[in-house]
């Protein structure tokens, strides 16, 4: 007789689903950066995670998918450090700022990934909505209203300006953001974390800033 599978055995099998799926993915990334994605196959990252092809296309069914998890591992971790960043800080040009030096630190610690991401042939990202992988949207779009209300809450204290509504200050950030740290993953020597924290907190905040 076949026992039918309780809330425990459930609970027990989708643990160890996510354990391989991250098992696989990090030994997709860590080739990936060895030989570059367009030279890697499903067999490389099979060997690399030490299992045969067969179990690695139970989990994805090409390259593409792979990518696209490495991608959602990344923002997911992202976001964890925005979170925790904001979380530190009183007001909302504050938390502003710890957002983005959060995320200029964490681009420059894994510009490995990111030329992986961008690799599979997509048309660079216009903001930060765009480069952010459907299975880990959910997340950042609560991360995202949340950030709304900080912009909100900067333009009450006047530290903002007031004449655009908080949607379109967020736009803006994300365009200009994204496309400074896409450009800055691409540099051989790029200039040290200080100096690009400076160079485009000076270009978002000479669009949203007050004066």
């Amino acid at each position: 007789m076949v026992k039918k599978p309780n809330a425990r055995s459930s609970d027990f099998h989708q643990r160890r689903h996510d354990a391989t799926v991250q098992t696989l993915v990090a030994a997709a990334e860590a080739v990936m950066v060895r030989q570059g994605y367009h030279s890697v196959t499903m067999r490389d990252i099979a060997a690399e995670a030490g299992c045969a092809p067969a179990t690695l296309y139970i989990y994805f069914e090409n390259k593409r998918e792979v990518v696209d998890a490495i991608g959602a591992r990344h923002t997911r971790e992202l976001l964890v450090q925005v979170r925790a960043a904001m979380a530190m800080e009183a007001d909302g040009l504050a938390k502003l700022k710890a957002t983005l030096r959060v995320m200029v630190a964490y681009a420059n610690g894994n510009r490995s990934a990111f030329r992986i991401v961008r690799a599979v042939g997509r048309a660079r990202p216009v903001g930060l909505r765009d480069s952010v992988p459907a299975d880990a949207r959910d997340e950042w779009q609560a991360f995202w209203a949340e950030e709304v209300e900080t912009i909100r809450q900067a333009q009450a204290a006047g530290a903002l300006r007031g004449d655009f509504t908080p949607e379109v200050i967020q736009q803006f950030w994300s365009v200009i953001l994204v496309s400074l740290l896409d450009e800055l993953s691409y540099q051989d020597n790029p200039p040290e974390l200080a100096e690009q924290v400076r160079i485009i907190w000076g270009f978002i905040a000479g669009g949203i800033c007050r004066g």
